[in-house]
């Protein structure tokens, strides 16, 4: 059996990615993670009807994590989110970047699939994303790929 765990934010990215691994897969786990972003709650609901219209509601896992992460536009109240980011504008870090939450999130995706047999794990980092937010690079990716087999 070909298990997938997938990580899913309830956003346009993960919502595609889950349909794509429905049709590579034959097990598909979503895992959702609450980390204290100011639309949390917004992410939570978008995910679980996400996992409702593709049928995976069932496989779906939640992980609500104590708050962790500060010094981010997305979690921290006293910062205010940007509006209107544009790309060519970009330089260092975006004032909405989650120090570590990718490596968090692939490490508890890592510990659900090494769980249950998983063979693969998914997530769905933009590829332009990458501008501001290095935990959406490419060698990013392949890093934490190799860390995470190494583990």
């Amino acid at each position: 059996m070909s298990t997938c765990v997938l990580l899913l934010s309830g956003g346009m990215d993960s919502c595609t990615l889950a349909a794509w691994a429905l049709r590579r897969f034959t097990r598909v786990v979503p895992v959702t993670i609450r980390y204290g972003a100011k639309h949390g709650e917004a992410e939570w609901d978008a995910a679980r009807r996400v996992c409702e219209a593709l049928g995976l509601l069932e496989e779906w896992r939640r992980i609500d994590l104590p708050p962790l992460f500060a010094g981010s536009a997305l979690t921290d109240p006293a910062i205010p989110l940007p509006v209107g980011r544009r790309l060519e504008e970009m330089q260092g870090l975006a004032p909405s970047y989650v120090p570590a939450r990718n490596t968090v999130f692939l490490a508890l995706a890592a510990a659900v699939a090494d769980g249950m047999g998983a063979g693969w794990i998914a997530y769905a980092a933009h590829r332009e994303d990458h501008v501001g937010y290095p935990d959406c690079r490419p060698e990013y990716a392949r890093a934490m790929a190799r860390a995470i087999r190494l583990g």
